[in-house]
């Protein structure tokens, strides 16, 4: 997969092919089948498959108090990406030209003019243009008229539940990460830099590292949770704590990971944290002896729910 920051960038070859249109937070598994969509088409058309998609939430400009957190950083989401059969993914810059452009005029410049496109794939829920005029009706009345023929795929569910990256992000911020961990096909996780915290973990016999997440990205609900975290390629079994510390007078949510049985310095790598299931809420403790005991439960209940839920060797 070749990633291009810019229409003006894009190679020759990426022309005259398939174009899968969406901002893909999350690659969920209803993006997962707007992708094999596009690649089945590619593939009868023995033709590229380029997904086109934008830098930022267009809310970010559009409406920036509405713009939701995300569960892909763009770093993230290129990542993501490179696990599908995409041959380009193109990285668009959502602008103030870009958000006053009228529906037809982002298909005929854009679609049709810059990214050359012979089909279009987009979901059933795709809205572009001016004040999101363009929608999945719009696209397949006026895409012919620019000699784009476009396909729809329609909404994947679970059970009676659509497939959605808001649906999503509700069931993280609930702490329902098995639940979403359906509708992404995977686990979610955060992707952070190990910093210096105040040391207390290790003064308490349970060591942590505190993750430094970026700001537009999704925190599941406050708690603590059975994790699998990997380091320098290595995955291990573990607990998180996503909080503010209340027995020690925290103010500011920190997530920190203890990962079982690791003796090694994390700080300054990179570590990754899938979230596996959710053990307890964030309590108060009348003392240091009570929260020691307490954290000492939470890593017997992460290792039996990870034996159970992963079969990974802890």
């Amino acid at each position: 997969m070749k990633v291009v920051f810019g229409t003006e960038n894009l190679p020759a070859e990426s022309q005259n092919g398939v174009v899968a249109l969406g901002f893909f937070d999350g690659f969920h598994i209803g993006h997962q089948a707007l992708i094999q969509k596009g690649r089945e088409l590619a593939e009868k058309s023995k033709k590229k498959l380029l997904v086109y998609t934008f830098d930022r939430h267009p809310l970010e400009i559009v409406d920036p108090p509405r713009a939701p957190l995300l569960l892909s950083t763009l770093e993230e989401k290129i990542s993501l990406a490179k696990s599908f059969p995409i041959d380009f993914f193109l990285v668009g810059e959502f602008n103030n030209a870009i958000r006053q452009m009228e529906h037809q005029t982002f298909l005929k410049e854009i679609v049709a003019g810059k990214l050359n496109a012979s089909y279009v794939v987009a979901g059933y829920n795709y809205r572009y243009g001016n004040q999101h005029q363009g929608n999945a009706n719009t696209l397949l009345v006026d895409a012919p008229k620019f000699g784009i023929t476009p396909f729809i795929v329609d909404a994947m569910k679970i059970g009676n539940e659509v497939v959605s990256s808001s649906r999503i992000r509700a069931l993280l911020l609930e702490g329902k990460v098995e639940e979403a961990e359906m509708l992404l096909g995977r686990r979610y996780s955060l992707h952070g830099l190990a910093i210096h915290g105040d040391g207390r973990g290790k003064t308490l016999g349970v060591p942590t590292a505190n993750l430094l997440i970026p700001s537009c990205k999704l925190i599941p609900r406050i708690g603590i949770y059975a994790i699998l975290g990997c380091v320098d390629g290595k995955k291990l079994g573990g607990v998180a704590s996503i909080g503010k510390r209340p027995t020690f007078g925290g103010k500011e949510t920190v997530v920190e990971a203890h990962l079982f049985d690791f003796n090694e310095d994390l700080y300054g790598k990179t570590l990754d944290i899938e979230f596996v299931s959710w053990i307890r809420d964030e309590e108060f403790f009348p003392s240091q002896e009570a929260l020691i005991h307490k954290m000492r439960e939470d890593i017997e209940k992460g290792r039996k729910i990870l034996m159970r839920l992963t079969k990974h060797t802890l």
